[in-house]
């Protein structure tokens, strides 16, 4: 019973916790809006219906768009008349070569902030935890699955780093002269990484996306459209978009490839693809401008109003 009593009087306490956190969270809410609408405020009733139209309309030209390349990075998916097909895209070399040429990088952000004074202790154990990472890789190496061009220049590159970081365990600090002259004795190698990991990329999508052509048709392939989600820092020169834009006749980002900046869940990055082509509508539609409304709708209105604005 006493543990009974115990169970229920938990219960409640969280109970009322989440209460309170609700209720202040509606506070702060009320407080921070200017402008709080109640459920039987006819203008929230008339914003509502817009934006669920909006929605429907949106899907409904998503839906009706032609066949679909999600490119996630690792996977090709294909999306065709409701059927999704997760392509092949075999790259593991890609991935191996990525790894070698952050390897640097990676001693450089354990150190960036260590320089010319004695290493923390916490620096110190990151750094040893380090080694037998670099051991691990150079074994991968060492089995012979990569070409006699890629091999030796992995063991070049993972066994600096190794003598590198040793030797800045044994001093028990680096300076900043150093760690810089370490970091640029390596942008050779991890450049060549790079470009060799590039191919290795490219190469692959290449064969996915060229059997899927075979597949649709000309027709189908006229209508296809992209959809890349990916990261705001690797957005220029994007390899991805760079691909598809030369596969399609793109110059880059356009009607038929749309970049997913930060969305990398696959039915958020579809309902980007959804707005930028119900939006590219929208504004032909209303404004002869197909691209009115991929700005903001402020923002003609505002530069306008700043204009006779006096500062002073």
């Amino acid at each position: 019973m006493q543990k009974r009593g115990c169970l229920v009087k938990y219960i409640m306490w969280t109970a009322s916790v989440l209460l309170c956190s609700l209720l202040f969270s509606i506070f702060a809410y009320a407080t921070e809006s200017p402008y709080v609408q109640s459920d039987s405020d006819p203008m929230q009733a008339l914003n509502i219906f817009f934006r669920t139209t909006y929605t429907h309309a949106r899907q409904d030209v998503l839906e009706h768009s032609g066949p679909i390349i999600v490119a996630t990075g690792n996977r090709l998916i294909l999306i065709d008349q409701g059927q999704r097909t997760v392509g092949t895209v075999v790259d593991r070399a890609y991935h191996d070569l990525k790894t070698v040429a952050h390897t640097p990088i990676a001693v450089y952000c354990a150190l960036a902030r260590e320089t010319d004074g004695p290493l923390e202790e916490e620096v110190t154990e990151r750094l040893k935890g380090f080694l037998p990472l670099i051991d691990g890789a150079l074994d991968v190496f060492e089995g012979g699955v990569y070409d006699a061009e890629d091999t030796p220049r992995q063991q070049a590159v993972l066994k600096g780093c190794r003598q590198f970081v040793n030797e800045v365990l044994r001093a028990g600090r680096v300076s900043r002269s150093e760690l810089i002259r370490f970091i640029r004795q390596n942008v050779g190698h991890a450049q060549e990484n790079l470009d060799r990991a590039t191919a290795y990329r490219i190469d692959n999508y290449h064969a996915q996306a060229t059997a899927w052509r075979a597949e649709l048709g000309p027709e189908k392939w006229a209508a296809l459209r992209v959809v890349i989600p990916g990261s705001s820092m690797a957005r220029r020169h994007s390899l991805t978009t760079q691909y598809f834009a030369k596969l399609l006749g793109e110059p880059g980002e356009s009607d038929r490839i749309v970049y997913a900046e930060s969305l990398f869940d696959e039915q958020k990055a579809l309902e980007r693809l959804g707005t930028h082509l119900f939006d590219t509508q929208i504004g032909e539609d209303f404004f002869s401008d197909r691209w009115r409304m991929h700005r903001d709708a402020l923002g003609a209105s505002a530069a306008h109003y700043l204009d006779g604005l006096s500062m002073d």
